[in-house]
């Protein structure tokens, strides 16, 4: 019995429903097969068409039959459709092919005959533009005309068909993808995270703010800091990686790392720790920049230098400690032989004074030049021996010693020195007072060569950990990026090594027209 527009309405909507909503695949095709067949009062088949050497072969996957029949199924599965003629390639092309006993050639009439059929309406389903099945009706009675809305209709649900499967496929292959892919990142991850793990430094990851506030950051942070990575990784309840860098060394290191960023993404530089056991380290830092969804971040790997830069101190304490005890033999030596020598040349020639009435106006003239020059020669001679090894020093300290030199220059300078210091008249050891004595002797020297400052302050203080001195002028100050190897640059140097050869840490800051600033920081 026909059923009325609305029924064939009713069957097909309800057919597209599961198709769109039902997310069991299989289950939406029986649903939708059984409702398909149904509406026309027709049996409906859902074949899969794969293509093999050639051959085009098509094998029943989800049926409905208005009388039930598994031998016609059975016939119908493993079918070389090649043998019915063009009918996979015009399929394949995406036409709707109607077939029908009367028409049929030999090969499909005979088909025909086995499978009790009269007509077939197969659509073609494609995915990708190329045939991946069908939707079929088949009547068993009838020859029939299979009318264009009736091939409009199951086009429209081979269609639906065709996207529901291409999803499906979609997410299987995705899910594959992911899960090989996550299998390879994981085993990645595993390579990336031993590698890490046996790096002698800190492997990190940090926000560029104020607390470099860390994202990642190796084990080996335990071996170099005493704490544990969990510890700057609870950014709540840890501590922030800027909090155990050297008080002194958090603004520089800071300063230091983000004018190396203004000209590049990469940087280099050198700090100092206090670690959870309270033991100061220097260590060597080397990053890059890296912006990630807008944030500004920094990865790099932090090396323990302590090693080396207690070395490199010993080196250089070893060294000045040499030539220490050489200038101090030259003093010597000039003083008590040289200067004798020449004191007892100028005695001899006081004695001749004494017959200076007996002399030609020449012989007089040569002795005032002779006797001038050797007088010239005792001073030099003794002011040489004072610059190489400063009395004040041995006798009476550092403070002693800078006043004489400030009192020294004061009237042939234009500059005014002022020093300032808490020492009260209290000495520190000898090798330090030395070390401070030769920096301040040189930064002088640079401010009157080179500053042309009204004004220079010097300021020693002792601090209970420290020892800071601090030499400021406001002169005509320079450029520190392009302090090139001249006679300046090489006192600069100086300073740096006689610092390090006591364990401390030098700093010079200076811009064009604002003066320079000096400080020296040694532990106590």
């Amino acid at each position: 019995m026909a059923k009325s527009s609305e029924e064939i309405l009713e069957g097909v909507l309800g057919a597209i429903n599961e198709l769109t909503e039902n997310h069991n695949l299989n289950q939406a095709l029986d649903q939708a097969v059984q409702l398909v067949g149904e509406t026309f009062n027709s049996d409906c088949f859902l074949s899969r068409i794969t293509f093999e050497n050639k051959k085009w072969i098509s094998n029943i996957h989800h049926t409905w039959m208005k009388v039930p029949n598994q031998n016609r199924v059975s016939q119908n599965q493993n079918l070389v459709i090649n043998a019915f003629g063009d009918i996979g390639e015009r399929l394949n092309a995406g036409e709707v092919v109607s077939l029908k006993y009367n028409d049929a050639k030999k090969p499909l009439k005979k088909h025909f005959d086995e499978t009790g059929g009269k007509s077939v309406l197969l659509v073609p389903i494609r995915i990708e533009e190329q045939l991946w099945g069908t939707l079929a009706m088949a009547d068993l009675e009838d020859e029939r005309e299979w009318p264009k809305t009736v091939k409009a209709t199951l086009d429209s649900l081979a269609r639906i068909i065709s996207s529901k499967v291409s999803t499906k496929a979609y997410k299987v292959g995705l899910k594959s993808k992911i899960k090989s892919r996550t299998k390879a990142l994981l085993n990645q991850n595993e390579r990336y995270l031993s590698l890490i793990e046996n790096v002698p430094g800190i492997i990190f990851r940090c926000r560029n703010d104020e607390h470099w506030s860390m994202e990642f950051i190796s084990s080996y942070v335990k071996t170099i800091t005493g704490y544990e990575p969990i510890d700057f990784l609870d950014h709540k309840n840890g501590i922030h990686f800027n909090h155990i860098i050297h008080e002194s060394d958090k603004l520089m290191a800071r300063e230091d790392v983000q004018a190396q960023l203004t000209s590049g993404t990469h940087y280099r530089t050198t700090y100092r720790i206090i670690t959870k056991d309270h033991e100061i380290k220097w260590l060597w830092e080397q990053g890059i920049q890296i912006i990630d969804e807008g944030k500004e971040y920094l990865e790099g790997c932090i090396i323990d230098i302590s090693d080396r830069v207690n070395g490199h101190e010993r080196v250089l304490a070893a060294t000045l400690e040499a030539e220490e005890r050489e200038r101090s033999r030259i003093s010597r030596n000039i003083h008590d032989n040289l200067q004798q020598l020449l004191i007892t040349a100028h005695l001899n020639l006081i004695f001749l004074k004494k017959r200076k009435a007996d002399f030609s106006d020449k012989e007089i003239s040569k002795y005032e030049i002779a006797n001038d020059y050797l007088q010239k020669a005792i001073e030099e001679s003794r002011s040489l021996s004072h610059k190489l090894m400063p009395k004040a020093i041995e006798d009476y300290g550092f403070e002693a010693a800078v006043e004489g030199l400030i009192e020294n220059i004061d009237d042939v300078v234009d500059t005014k020195f002022q020093f300032y210091n808490n020492l009260n008249g209290k000495h520190l050891s000898a090798k330090v007072e030395l070390c401070l004595f030769r920096i301040t002797q040189e930064a002088m020297s640079n401010i009157i060569k080179f500053a042309q400052a009204k004004n220079a302050t010097i300021q020693l203080m002792k601090h209970q950990d420290s020892i800071v001195l601090t030499i400021e002028d406001d002169g005509i100050g320079f450029d520190k990026s392009r302090v090139t190897l001249n006679a300046e640059s090489f006192g600069i140097n100086s300073m740096k090594n006689r610092t390090s050869s006591v364990g401390g840490q030098f700093f010079l800051d200076s811009q064009v027209g604002k003066g320079t600033q000096l400080m020296v920081e040694i532990p106590n």
